[in-house]
């Protein structure tokens, strides 16, 4: 062995969990934890995703243990030079060959005819790159369709606009949520946003980091699921559109034209997790009997709450629901009994679905087909005390052990 690695190596700090490595997901606030790890030289390219080989520069990956979103911290504190010297540089399109001219062109035929009949929209493309694809639209008889970049065209334009599309640039940002704020300041009330971002395929807690599109070199720093990106539209109040390969948003009333844009993306999406009170908080009275205490709040994992009843309510927020595809998470860290979560469900209205066990707790989809309140409830099976079970001293009734809201 030789003595760099030898030293390295002996400078590693003992296996302990108050070392993992977390943050606070950029998009909701919960904890996040180290994902995977790639080399910086890690890009799009396929079938090869190292057709430049290894930099020998590590970038962590964490993902958020309640939306699901991957991000890294790695070029949090990097300006728009280095930005420029390290990634969109005169390499850049060795690792995206697209984008100088096929992306752009294709995207503006295809957008031209999804909005046939609406030339006379104000559209502004946000992240607008070298420009062509506004060029595209002009082109085909859009009148007025202006562009921003913060990298290649800074001079932000005036006004608001009926429609802002958005495509391949919400992963490049290592700030969401000042992102989507941004582009939200130049939306007409009515108006929309059309974008396109990878989604995280279903097994990427197989694939982790080797996924093609997690790719510091591309400037890939945010990587979403649709989870991530309904909590992070709601903390602008904006909803969720999800179509195949192609997203909106929109606030709550939008136009007729937006509407009608909205139609032919895909229905809406909301995202809610369903988690204990946080352990700082003090629980009102008629909260006390569904609730244990706080638990492992000091351990260097997650906090969580048991289940002190076999009926628990939650209200989320907007308190009324409109039709939409509706995704609950309910993150749980332990169960008193093996299978007792299996006979769990949840109720929302006159609608009830089962609870399915997911890499990070249980989850329920819903199609909500009118407005109802959003009043969310767990029917757990009766509850049971470990004593009973095992030999314990443990006498409280419990169900499932649910991590605490830690934003």
């Amino acid at each position: 062995m030789n003595q760099e690695l030898s030293l390295k190596l002996a400078g590693l700090p003992r296996l302990d969990p108050r070392n993992r490595q977390t943050a606070p997901c950029k998009v909701c606030g919960h904890s996040a934890f180290l994902f995977d790890v790639v080399d910086f030289n890690k890009s799009c390219s396929q079938p090869e995703i190292y057709p430049f080989g290894a930099s020998g520069v590590p970038v962590p990956y964490l993902r958020c243990s309640v939306c699901h979103f991957i991000f890294t911290p790695f070029l949090d504190d990097w300006t728009s030079e280095d930005f420029a010297r390290y990634i969109y540089n005169e390499d850049y399109v060795k690792v995206d060959g697209e984008y100088a001219g096929i992306r752009p062109e294709r995207e503006a035929a295809a957008m031209a005819q999804r909005l046939a009949g609406h030339s006379r929209l104000r559209i502004l493309d946000y992240g607008s790159g070298s420009g062509l694809f506004a060029e595209g639209l002009r082109s085909r008889g859009f009148e007025t369709v202006d562009t921003y970049d913060p990298f290649s065209s800074p001079a932000r334009p005036e006004g608001r606009f009926d429609l802002i599309t958005c495509f391949e640039v919400l992963e490049h940002t290592v700030a969401p949520r000042a992102s989507l704020d941004d582009i939200a300041s130049f939306l007409e009330p009515g108006g929309c946003t059309l974008f396109s971002t990878g989604i995280q395929p279903a097994d990427i807690s197989v694939l982790r980091a080797n996924w093609w599109y997690v790719a510091p070199r591309n400037g890939h720093v945010s990587i979403y699921s649709l989870n991530s990106l309904a909590s992070l539209g709601r903390h602008r109040g904006l909803t969720l559109h999800a179509g195949d390969g192609l997203m909106g948003y929109s606030y709550s009333t939008p136009s007729t034209v937006s509407r009608d844009i909205l139609a032919g993306v895909g229905r809406t999406v909301q995202f809610f997790s369903l988690t204990a009170p946080s352990p700082g908080k003090d629980l009102p009275p008629d909260q006390r009997r569904h609730w244990h205490g706080p638990e492992g709040v000091n351990g260097g994992g997650t906090a969580y709450r048991w289940t002190a009843s076999s009926d628990i309510e939650w209200t989320v927020l907007p308190r009324h629901l409109e039709p939409c595809d509706l995704i609950l998470i309910i993150p749980i860290q332990n169960e008193v009994q093996p299978g007792f979560a299996d006979r769990c469900r949840v109720e929302i209205g006159a609608q009830s679905a089962p609870l399915i066990r997911h890499t990070d707790g249980l989850r329920a989809s819903l199609t909500i087909e009118k407005s109802v309140d959003a009043v969310v409830r767990l029917i757990m099976p009766p509850l049971l005390r470990p004593c009973d079970l095992r030999p314990v001293y443990d006498s409280r009734p419990l169900g499932l052990a649910i991590a605490t809201d830690s934003t």
